[in-house]
């Protein structure tokens, strides 16, 4: 199942994800998303 979630942020801060996310090919949701499973395997 997928659920959307909706999360406000500084544009500075979108700008910056975005940046790197396109410098290592992938789009800015794969990115957070990477972020996110690494956090959550690293926070058990």
């Amino acid at each position: 199942m997928i659920v959307k979630i909706l999360i406000r942020s500084p544009k500075e801060l979108k700008d910056k994800l975005q940046e790197r996310a396109r410098t290592i090919g992938i789009t800015l949701n794969a990115f957070i998303l990477q972020i996110l499973w690494d956090w959550a395997k690293n926070n058990r």
